[in-house]
């Protein structure tokens, strides 16, 4: 779906901890 385009869309030069963030807050916002 379009939730993994998006999370494509982020850069991942965050730490592993940002990474889990992001990935959670995508998960919420569906």
């Amino acid at each position: 779906p379009d939730a993994e385009k998006r999370f494509n869309e982020y850069p991942f030069q965050y730490s592993g901890g940002m990474r889990q963030r992001i990935v959670i807050a995508i998960a919420l916002a569906w």
